[in-house]
């Protein structure tokens, strides 16, 4: 290769990198920008909260029924949406629904009857309580339960455990009265980081802000150098994707923490005499591939192997990424799953 073809090259090369440092840019990714395409947490001038859920005395995040009086949005005195537990109609079947943003209703429209918990209370002869809270793990799940089953006295308990953020990397406290999580205009975020519990809002977002997610300190002059480009950014960031897979799967093939919580909450029903079934939810980039494999460990459990349902779901069920819930149609299809189970016509 002569001089001049190189050199020809050398400046397409550069004009390429130019036109993806504009449109990179042009996307929302500033120079130092390390976020992961999934994550909502975002960068803002002035950091200020939005109440939509709470911590409560006894480490349970509840929904904050003042904010959501504005979204109409009702929920009960016990900080769930469902019906107050002394409107409970006890000539019914009582089906309990443990969850997260799956069971409380996140993207069904609207959200105020459209949920798998909402449709399938009313195509049926069933009192359906649903105890789902965005963004919980099973630790909030086993809480509920130890609250809950023996107080409500269900006929059946479903735990719905999404393959996504279920699985616990890192164990946390709970502590009551303290936030589990921190809604602000920011995004959503954690109060128990990589490990760390971070007992302000502010402090949780300096983390996340400075040394997680944004090369705000660089380390060494090839960090600065990169913090400078987004493009040198986002091939930087390919490290920390990496570095997540591998946690990730390492948790999926050893879900010691997860299994802790999801065996409290088998220990209890049994001891309660309350049939128990954990409803498997997939990603939706997971959907109509051989998901089962991969997570065997959980799913192949000798202790829960028999309380597993996992439903054949679709990829239409699911809105697309950075959403990623059911739609509605996924809403109706987990509705008459349910229905059918509880029939008795699905092994």
């Amino acid at each position: 290769m002569n001089k001049h073809v190189l050199l020809f090259w050398l400046f397409l090369l550069f004009v390429a990198a130019i036109a993806i440092e504009i449109s990179l840019r042009w996307m929302g990714f500033h120079p130092g920008d390390l976020r992961p395409n999934w994550l909502s947490f975002k960068a803002v001038d002035s950091l200020y909260i939005i109440k939509q859920f709470k911590t409560g005395k006894d480490g349970i995040l509840i929904a904050d029924s003042t904010y959501w009086a504005t979204q109409n949005v009702a929920i009960n005195s016990n900080g769930f949406r469902t019906p107050n537990f002394d409107k409970i109609d006890s000539s019914k079947k009582k089906v309990l629904v443990i969850g997260d943003s799956f069971t409380w209703g996140l993207s069904a429209n609207p959200i105020q009857d459209s949920s798998f918990c909402d449709l399938l209370s009313k195509a049926s002869n069933l009192q359906v309580i649903n105890l789902g809270i965005p963004a919980v793990d099973p630790l909030q799940y086993s809480l509920i339960a130890q609250k809950y089953v023996s107080v409500l006295k269900p006929d059946v308990v479903f735990v719905m455990f999404f393959s996504g953020n279920d699985f616990m990397t890192y164990d946390r406290r709970v502590i009551p009265n303290s936030e589990m999580y921190y809604w602000t205009n920011a995004g959503a975020i954690a109060a128990d980081i990589d490990g760390n519990h971070f007992a302000d809002v502010q402090s949780a977002y300096n983390y996340l802000y400075e040394e997680k997610y944004y090369l705000k300190k660089p380390k060494s002059k090839i960090e600065y150098i990169i913090s400078s480009s987004s493009l040198l950014s986002r091939l930087y960031a390919l490290k920390f994707r990496v570095e997540e897979k591998r946690l990730s799967l390492q948790t999926i093939h050893s879900p010691a923490i997860t299994l802790k919580y999801l065996y409290q909450i088998l220990n209890l029903c049994n001891a309660s005499k309350v049939p128990l079934r954990f409803v498997f939810i997939p990603e939706v980039k997971e959907v109509e591939k051989d998901f089962a494999s991969k997570y065997k460990v959980l799913l192949g459990d000798s202790r829960l192997k028999e309380n597993w349902l996992v439903p054949e779901y679709k990829y239409e069920d699911y809105k697309d990424y950075p959403d990623g819930h059911w739609n509605n149609d996924g809403h109706r299809f987990m509705a008459k799953y349910l229905e059918e189970i509880l029939a008795g016509n699905i092994n």
